[in-house]
């Protein structure tokens, strides 16, 4: 009990058992007796079944007289009381221990106070009441048992050799020298006995001490065998443990060039992130560019349409000026001489006017140029609007992506701290 740490409160209400303590031990009983009636009644004491049986058959007929001398008779089944025996340990069962052991109990048991009925002070009739007075409320016929022979009403086989074999193999008894214990433990004289009582169901197999102890054995090694395998099993789950620590330590070592590698990943987020933001910046100071080339070239457009308008004013003002420098040569040459400087001025109004429908002319043809190369500038703009539009699309897109591979860049760090905490965990545990 002390060595699995069994135990429990201690009874308060039990009634104090005394010198009941020494019951196991031969004259036990007796003793008991002769503290309560005094030393001076004759009790016969008897060990051993064999024994009594011998007592009770010899002095059979002066039982039946009433002529035996004896208050009772303090008999036990062993000749060593239940303090020995095939089911003590053989080491104490060579020894007094028990006997001495109950000894000390036998003297601890009895008082010095003048109230309890195991005091030393009070007389053997004082105790006696004292004891009646406890169990006062007991009936005694619910202790007295009335018991029928019937031995001849039962009928028993004997077992041939081979039925009482399996018999004997049934109860682990496989040895001559096994089935030849005679112990009588099981209240038979002899094991063969006892196998006839069980092929007949009188007894069972259970009731041989010999068969618990070997089955207790059997149980005994399993037991050892599965705490062989426990301690098997506890030594590979090491094994694994270390195997699993060293695996930990080793993903450790990954993490560390998975956060390096993330960290490196966010710097150079970041610097793209800053670069698409310069880049598209620029893009939009061109794109801005591009839309006043466009809106300056339009105006030109305009002013050239207008210029064109005002270089056909000036032809037809030339060609109504060249009309009237005609006329007036014709009234010049009608004049005669008077109307010849009058000639000479229509001449070189018509001579100017030759040269501005010319100049006009020419200017017509550069306005068309020009109002040509202006469309095609405007073209190209839009065109150019057009992929500068597309490429900030793409940077903008691009650092987009970029902000999302930054946050999946977070989330990565976020859950290999968590996967790295689990490990730890795992480690722990």
């Amino acid at each position: 009990m002390r060595e699995h740490k069994i135990g429990g409160p201690f009874s308060t209400d039990e009634i104090e058992y005394g010198l009941g303590s020494i019951y196991p031990m031969p004259g036990g009983l007796k003793e008991n007796v002769y503290w309560f009636l005094g030393e001076d009644v004759y009790i016969r004491q008897v060990e051993g079944e064999k024994h009594v049986y011998n007592y009770f058959e010899k002095h059979a007929k002066e039982i039946a007289e009433g002529r035996n001398r004896e208050l009772f008779v303090d008999a036990l089944n062993c000749s060593a009381g239940c303090l020995y025996g095939t089911a003590v340990e053989e080491d104490k069962a060579e020894t007094d221990d028990a006997l001495f052991n109950i000894q000390k109990i036998r003297e601890e048991s009895k008082k010095n106070s003048k109230h309890s009925a195991w005091s030393r002070q009070r007389t053997p009739k004082q105790r006696l009441a004292a004891l009646n007075k406890q169990f006062e409320k007991l009936d005694l016929n619910d202790f007295l048992r009335v018991y029928t022979d019937r031995s001849k009403e039962c009928s028993y086989q004997i077992p041939n050799q081979s039925e009482l074999d399996a018999i004997f193999n049934d109860m682990n008894k496989h040895t001559a020298e096994s089935r030849k214990i005679n112990c009588e433990c099981c209240g038979y004289e002899t094991c063969e006995k006892m196998a006839v009582a069980i092929f007949n169901g009188f007894n069972y197999k259970e009731n041989c001490i010999h068969y618990v102890k070997d089955e207790v054995e059997k149980e005994k090694e399993r037991a050892l065998e599965l705490a062989r395998e426990v301690e098997h099993d506890k030594a590979k789950l090491a094994e694994q443990n270390e195997v699993i620590e060293e695996t930990i330590a080793q993903i450790n070592q990954h993490f560390v060039g998975l956060y390096q590698s993330l960290d490196d990943m966010s710097k150079g987020n970041e610097n793209n992130a800053e670069e698409s933001t310069g880049i598209s910046m620029d893009v939009l100071n061109v794109s801005n560019f591009c839309e006043r080339l466009n809106d300056s070239m339009k105006e030109i457009q305009d002013l050239i349409n207008e210029l064109g308008e005002n270089n056909a004013e000036v032809v037809s003002i030339a060609s109504q000026t060249n009309l009237l420098a005609l006329n007036a040569s014709i009234e010049a040459a009608r004049a005669g001489e008077a109307g010849r400087g009058f000639a000479v001025v229509a001449d070189e109004i018509n001579q100017l006017a030759a040269d501005s429908k010319n100049t006009a002319t020419k200017s017509s043809v550069s306005q068309q140029k020009v109002l040509e190369s202006t469309q095609a500038i405007l073209k190209e703009t839009s065109d150019l609007m057009d992929i500068i539009a597309g490429v900030n699309g793409r940077i903008q897109n691009l650092a987009a992506a970029t902000e999302e591979i930054s946050a999946s860049g977070t989330m990565v760090v976020s859950a290999a701290d968590q996967v790295k905490e689990l490990l730890n965990n795992l480690k722990s545990e």
